[in-house]
């Protein structure tokens, strides 16, 4: 009996001993007992510019959390992306590609799901590049250096931007933020748009610098709290403009601004594709692009004469496959005909006693009829003032004769006379001018 009641005794503290262990180790490294699941960022990599990074957490009990996660991205309510995300020990950091859920820039909802918890996170994206602005321009004057427009090199400039959005501003008590237009000219309109916040209200001001560099503020609008502006910005003068958006209170506030902002960056290892079109022919040229955000280079015509259809495109890395921005791209046509070539001769000196002076163009020559050809004539200048000019169809005035007045001879280094030609299509000749000798 005494032996039972030891081996009792023994089994009950073993009892209280080890089912406490038991639980804390149960606890401790038994199933996960989740409390949260939590969203803390989403950042884009802004070093390769190509994705989005997603840190998020899971706190609870037990082991700590590592599943698989399912992750939702919707744009403007419908899904573009789902997919699943693993957890290690509670922690998660994940790259999501542009290309697997982008369609462009503007506002994400990213939603985390796992059994009856979820989290959601807003996220502005504002870095895709979603339309090329494109400048080219000839690499030197041809009328003037005397060669055709199809033998000139074209000079591109390519600049990367996010088309119109509203985009966030935080404005710091007092202060204010703004957004570069840039070189805008007459005829010219830009769209100007505020939405502020549900509690503070802010002051737009757009400004204008001439092209002398003088500035002054030609308008003020003063937007309240939980109010939106909506109205068009019409150019009359040349010059270069700029929206500020002015935060007159003494806390921080938020607005949103609808802008076309420049894109920082683009993903390197890209091209763009140079594309000449002249009737059924066609010329590919591509460029690799690096780690800009502008690209320049120049178009050599392939063809020689016609109207060339130039389109410059860029597969865009940093959106979905499926999207219209999959491939952005500028067209323009350039009209690089042949000119009239112009030919002009006096028949004989200038003199005090002789003044009359015939003008022959017969020498000149057109690809196409020459009748089609409009004649221009200036007969010089002195003092900077012409003395004179015609103009009218071939036919009429290929040769023209002019009386000159007495005392007034053309300066023959700065007003000499010229021959222009244009063409039915609206190409124009180089200036010929004409040998007249005076004196």
């Amino acid at each position: 009996m005494e032996l039972n009641r030891k081996l009792v005794t023994v089994i009950l503290v073993a009892i209280i001993i080890i089912v406490p262990v038991s639980t804390l180790v149960w606890v401790s490294w038994g199933p996960t007992q989740l409390d949260a699941l939590t969203i803390e960022a989403v950042t884009p990599d802004f070093k390769n510019v190509d994705g989005v990074l997603i840190l998020a957490t899971a706190t609870g009990s037990g082991r700590d959390f590592s599943e698989k996660v399912d992750l939702q991205v919707k744009y403007e309510g419908e899904t573009v992306y789902s997919g699943k995300v693993t957890f290690n020990d509670g922690y998660l950091a994940y790259t999501l590609l542009f290309e697997e859920f982008s369609v462009g820039n503007g506002d994400y909802r990213f939603r985390l799901i796992y059994e009856e918890f979820s989290d959601t996170f807003d996220f502005e994206l504002n870095i895709v590049a979603e339309r090329l602005g494109v400048v080219a321009s000839a690499s030197h004057n041809f009328e003037e250096a005397g060669v055709q427009p199809w033998e000139a090199v074209y000079v591109y400039h390519v600049v990367f931007t996010t088309d119109w959005h509203f985009f966030t501003h935080k404005i710091d008590a007092n202060e204010f933020a703004s957004y570069q237009l840039g070189s805008l000219f007459v005829g010219d309109s830009k769209p100007l748009k505020v939405q502020t916040g549900p509690d503070n209200g802010c002051t737009v001001e757009v400004w204008f610098t001439t092209m002398g560099g003088q500035q002054s503020r030609i308008a003020t609008y003063v937007i309240p709290a939980g109010d939106n502006l909506d109205t068009t910005l019409n150019v009359d003068t040349n010059g270069s403009y700029l929206y500020k958006y002015v935060n007159t209170y003494t806390v921080d506030i938020e607005i949103k601004a609808y802008e076309d902002r420049a894109v920082d960056k683009i993903p390197s290892g890209g091209e763009i594709e140079i594309l000449q079109e002249l009737g059924t022919q066609s010329y590919i040229d591509p460029k690799l692009i690096s780690e800009v955000d502008q690209v320049s280079g120049y178009i050599m015509p392939q063809f020689g004469p016609g109207d060339y259809d130039i389109t410059i495109s860029y597969p865009n890395p940093q959106v979905k496959p499926s999207s219209d921005l999959s491939t952005i791209s500028y067209t323009d046509t350039e009209l690089l005909n042949d000119l009239p070539k112009a030919i002009g001769t006096a028949d004989r000196r200038l003199t005090t006693l002789q003044r009359t002076i015939t003008f022959d163009a017969t020498d000149s020559f057109d690809d196409g009829p020459m009748d089609d050809l409009w004649v221009y004539w200036s007969f010089g200048s002195s003092e900077g003032i012409e003395i004179g000019s015609e103009q009218g169809p071939w036919a009429d005035f290929k040769e023209v004769s002019f009386t000159y007045p007495f005392g007034e001879d053309p300066d023959v280094v700065n007003g000499r006379p010229f021959l222009i030609l244009k063409a039915a299509y609206d190409a124009e000749s180089a200036k010929a001018y004409v040998n007249l000798q005076v004196g």
